[in-house]
């Protein structure tokens, strides 16, 4: 085998990883948006249920589906974490091996712009003003969460209910999972 048909076998089966990468990316933000449609369906839910749940006095239901829409928001930043992961190693590994085998079946034997897209965006800084846009996906289920938890509270200072020892674990389970999801966050 000839260094030129080397340098294109290894070209093509470095353009067959970048597809198949590009393609599982695509499927974990598939995914990351039907978490997001579930999240929503229990939100309304929720919000359908929650005259019954204040009328029946049972304001515990609340924080139940505070932990539920907590699994729902880290089961979305698990598929984003992948997609970004993904996403860094095809910048890292493939695209260099890309640009360096286009470079060697080119006559010019110059640096190429090819895939250098993602170098742009990445470069610029984090801001805490972007939080809102970069976690869009997920904040709509922990903000519901946090909601519901409140929702619990302002019930039963309302109606003088008593916090029982499993409330109180519940709490405990909502404060803990909202700590994880904000230290988690993608």
């Amino acid at each position: 085998m000839s260094v030129e048909e080397q340098i294109k076998l290894e070209h093509s089966t470095l353009m067959e990883e970048y597809k198949a990468l590009r393609e599982e990316i695509k499927s974990l933000l598939d995914a990351a948006r039907q978490t997001l449609n579930i999240s929503m369906a229990g939100i309304g839910l929720l919000v359908a249920g929650a005259p019954l749940i204040i009328q029946a006095q049972i304001p515990s239901l609340f924080l139940v589906a505070s932990i539920f829409l907590y699994f729902i928001a880290l089961a979305q930043m698990r598929y984003l974490l992948l997609a970004i992961r993904q996403g860094e190693y095809l910048k890292r590994e493939i695209f260099p091996y890309i640009r360096k085998t286009l470079n060697d079946m080119s006559d010019k034997r110059n640096s190429s712009p090819v895939l250098n897209w993602e170098a742009s965006v990445a470069s610029r800084p984090r801001s805490l003003f972007l939080l809102p846009v970069t976690s869009s996906d997920y904040i709509i289920p922990l903000g519901a969460a946090l909601f519901s938890s409140g929702t619990y509270f302002y019930t039963t200072t309302q109606h003088s209910h008593q916090i029982s020892v499993m409330d109180w674990l519940l709490v405990i389970i909502n404060v803990l999972m909202f700590l994880y999801c904000a230290y988690v966050r993608v």
